[in-house]
């Protein structure tokens, strides 16, 4: 009996388990275009994440993110690609553009890329950034979520234009202030040199919180400043990491 027990204990344990994974990545979305086919003006290659889960509460999240991906990469090859091979011929030049992405957290929750697009010729490098947060247990599973949303001051659902816009510029304010005051605690210490024509006034036309965060893998934003925001572009990605709880305490 007592063996028995001990056996249907496991079984349950080991099928919550299974039920608690994560999203499963499976086969990127990946290509690489040449313009023209010898290649000569640019070489485009990209690499989106897919992924899959067993558990069928999961599928609308998977098809979501799944979707929203593949129209990424529908845009790239029909928009991104002649756009970029038009500037290189503009600008007399000939180079690579490499989009790809690092998963930054994949929980029940959430599901978090940062994505990079490095451009590249014989002269110079430039590489930006964006990411998307998705919700994968919420109303609408799958949905890139913004600030206001993760911090729980607007609900999914919310239709109210004018909730949302206070909502949005009130978490905006809250993260502008806190990094602001981070970038001056780090410019004191050396460790970072503050550009002397920015202030906190004209750092909060700069940046974008609501846009440019990303969650780590125990689910806390991480906010960016894309290389060249504030100074050399060579710096890279300046990252910030708060906690939940501190962002809640100060709005």
């Amino acid at each position: 009996m007592k063996r028995t027990l001990a056996l249907l204990l496991i079984l349950l344990l080991t099928l919550s388990a299974a039920q608690a994974d994560p999203l499963t990545q499976i086969d990127d979305l990946a290509a690489e275009f040449r313009q023209p086919e010898d290649g000569s003006l640019l070489i485009f290659r990209y690499a989106f994440p897919q992924v899959a889960s067993a558990d069928s509460e999961k599928q609308e999240a998977v098809e979501e993110i799944n979707a929203f991906y593949a129209y990424e990469a529908y845009d790239a090859e029909a928009f991104k690609v002649p756009m970029a091979a038009d500037e290189m011929e503009e600008a007399g030049e000939q180079g690579e553009v490499t989009v790809s992405y690092t998963v930054t957290c994949s929980t029940e929750k959430w599901f978090s890329v940062l994505m990079q697009t490095e451009t590249r010729t014989a002269s110079w490098r430039y590489v930006s950034y964006k990411s998307q947060v998705f919700a994968c247990e919420t109303d609408k599973p799958g949905n890139v979520i913004s600030l206001p949303y993760l911090l729980g001051i607007l609900d999914e659902g919310e239709d109210d234009t004018w909730l949302q816009t206070r909502q949005t510029e009130r978490a905006d304010a809250c993260v502008q202030r806190l990094v602001w005051e981070e970038l001056e605690r780090r410019a004191a210490a050396g460790e970072f040199t503050l550009p002397a024509d920015v202030n906190e006034e004209t750092f909060a036309v700069l940046f974008s919180p609501e846009e440019d965060f990303y969650l780590d893998e125990n689910e806390q934003p991480v906010f960016y400043l894309k290389p060249g925001l504030l100074g050399d572009s060579a710096a890279g990605l300046i990252t910030i990491p708060f906690t939940l709880d501190e962002l809640l305490d100060e709005i």
